[in-house]
C-alpha cells in the first residue's frame, strides 16, 4: 500500500506587521485543491467534516432553479417563459417530478442569460457534467455564453462547427 504524505495547508495573508491566518473561503474554486489536501491529510474524517462541513455543496437543482426563476420574476408562471419552458414544466422541475436533460438546462440557462458559473452550478446540482472547455461542443457554448450570445446565435455557431445544436 502506498503511503500518502501528510501535509498541512495553511492559508496566510501578508499584512504590514506579520502574517495573519485567513479563514478558508469555500466559494473560491482555487480552494478546492486546498480542501482536498486537508481531507487527505486529516487523521479523522469527523474532524475534517466538523472543520469544513459548510464547504460541502448539497443544494438541489430544484432549489437553485427556483431561486433563479424568482430572481427574474416574482411569479413562476411569468418567469418560466423567460427560461423558454412552460409553467407546468417549471413546476415539475421545481417539485422534482421531472429531471431536465443537460441540453435543456443549458437551453434554459441561455434564455435566462446566466453566466458560466451559474450554468455549471445548475448542471452540477442536477448530476450532469459541467461545461468543459476541452470538449469542442462545450467550448462553443462557453464562448457563446461569455460573449452574450442568445440561443439562436449559439446554435448557428454550433451548426457552423458541425456540432449538435441545443
Amino acid at each position: 500500500m502506498k503511503r500518502v504524505k501528510r501535509t498541512t495547508v495553511v492559508m496566510k495573508m501578508k499584512t504590514k506587521d506579520n502574517d495573519k491566518t485567513v479563514p478558508f473561503d469555500s466559494s473560491q474554486s482555487d480552494n478546492t485543491t486546498l480542501l482536498l489536501e486537508e481531507l487527505v491529510s486529516s487523521g479523522v474524517y469527523s474532524d475534517f467534516k466538523e472543520e469544513y462541513g459548510d464547504c460541502f455543496k448539497d443544494e438541489s437543482f430544484s432549489k437553485i432553479f427556483l431561486e433563479i426563476l424568482l430572481s427574474r420574476e416574482s411569479d413562476i408562471k411569468k418567469a418560466a417563459p423567460m427560461a423558454g419552458i412552460s409553467s407546468v414544466y417549471a413546476y415539475q422541475l421545481i417539485s422534482g417530478k421531472r429531471k431536465p436533460s443537460r441540453d435543456t438546462i443549458i437551453h434554459m440557462s441561455i434564455n435566462l442569460e446566466l453566466g458560466i458559473d451559474d450554468v455549471n452550478k445548475l448542471l452540477f446540482s442536477s448530476g450532469k457534467t459541467t461545461l468543459y472547455v476541452k470538449n469542442k461542443r462545450d467550448s462553443v457554448i462557453i464562448y457563446g455564453l461569455s460573449h452574450g450570445f442568445d440561443l439562436d446565435e449559439i446554435n448557428a455557431l454550433l451548426r457552423r462547427e458541425d456540432l449538435l445544436e441545443l
